[in-house]
């Protein structure tokens, strides 16, 4: 029976407002006197036994900030309990660690969310003194050896070049891997608010942050330069995956095959930048839902230059997100040569160690982990 990954966003509260935030516009919501919604307890019950019968083995608790969350703590024992290997990922703040520190035992791996080498990143999340208390939590995870730990960073056209000194932090902190997340252009609010597109920019628009090519080809240079030629991991993002012949979970992306989201609204999307909700685990079962037609056909036909490269089989053009977020014909940010077959290896998630690794498109770089000699 085929296994999933599920990431399950118990709550939309948070305690910071991320300018590149994919849930949606914080500020807007609150001009809009918008309630956030949050999983009600009975239902969050109900729900691990819907993951179980649907055969959901790991799971990440992700935006907004989980531990805001009345019943965190509840639901991590819930799910632990069930035999389900859980991810975390905070932006560290002082009110989530209160809840965390004493907790981590609970959690397969815990990620801290770190977007530049200094104060710049209490600025993105207009946060005084985030960046401070991010450095300082993930260091307090580090040194409890409790759970395995990341450094997570969103690659965006005001932080790419910031990678070597975030390599150096992420070194200095001692975390087992540096996760990378390439930024989307995400406009969820539009399903949320069902906002007509007129006026988007003003509103909800947060492409102004995306890389360019070239800029990301940079990015994804300066990753493959630290990533070792041996990996005992998974590098789910395609185009870095076959930049640097590693290992996936899958051909192409999970989404659509073995990972999706459920939002706080019970909302099933198999791809949580996309915000294509395919039916609600509150209304109809998680297992029909991952049956259905419209979860096993969340694809899109290669064309442009996938049609012609030697390594889309594996690829499968690439992350699909980018492609339809920014209307392409192929991933905008492949800058990969058709001709050059890439070594690449599918796998089992058994043999997986964190829940990204088959979760989302994403970039694993070891930083204290072990890797083949």
């Amino acid at each position: 029976m085929k296994e999933y990954t599920a990431g399950i966003s118990i709550t939309e509260a948070c305690n910071q407002t991320c300018e590149h935030c994919y849930i949606g516009r914080k500020m807007y919501w609150h001009e809009k006197n918008y309630k956030f919604k949050s999983i009600p307890k009975d239902k969050f019950n109900l729900l691990v036994v819907q993951l179980v019968e649907a055969n959901v083995t790991r799971v990440n608790f992700g935006g907004g900030e989980s531990p805001l969350h009345p019943h965190f703590l509840t639901f991590a024992q819930k799910l632990y309990d069930a035999g389900i290997k859980t991810s975390l990922v905070t932006n560290g703040s002082n009110i989530s660690m209160n809840k965390i520190r004493p907790n981590l035992s609970l959690f397969n791996d815990v990620g801290v969310s770190i977007d530049f080498s200094d104060e710049r990143h209490s600025i993105n999340r207009r946060k005084p003194d985030s960046f401070k208390s991010a450095v300082r939590s993930l260091k307090e995870i580090v040194e409890s050896k409790k759970t395995k730990t990341e450094m997570v960073t969103c690659i965006m056209n005001i932080n790419y070049s910031n990678l070597p000194q975030l390599y150096e932090l992420a070194k200095s902190i001692g975390v087992n891997m540096w996760r990378l997340n390439r930024f989307h252009p995400t406009k969820n609010d539009l399903s949320r608010f069902s906002i007509n597109p007129t006026g988007l920019d003003k509103i909800i628009d947060i492409s102004y942050l995306a890389c360019s090519p070239q800029q990301m080809r940079e990015a994804f240079e300066f990753l493959s330069s630290i990533t070792p030629k041996e990996q005992n991991y998974i590098i789910s993002d395609p185009v870095f995956r076959t930049l640097v012949n590693g290992n996936g979970i899958i051909e192409g992306v999970p989404y659509g095959k073995i990972s999706f989201r459920i939002k706080s609204d019970g909302g099933v999307v198999p791809n949580l930048f996309t915000d294509n909700a395919i039916g609600n685990v509150f209304e109809t079962p998680l297992k029909s839902i991952l049956e259905s037609e419209e979860y096993n056909h969340y694809s899109r036909k290669l064309e442009g230059k996938c049609t012609k490269c030697i390594n889309n089989n594996s690829c499968k053009g690439g992350d699909i997100t980018d492609t339809i977020l920014t209307d392409s014909k192929s991933d905008p940010y492949c800058f990969l040569e058709t001709d050059l077959k890439s070594d690449t290896k599918i796998i089992p998630l058994s043999e997986t160690n964190f829940v990204h690794e088959s979760y989302l498109s994403t970039i694993y770089v070891p930083i204290k982990w072990g890797t083949k000699k």
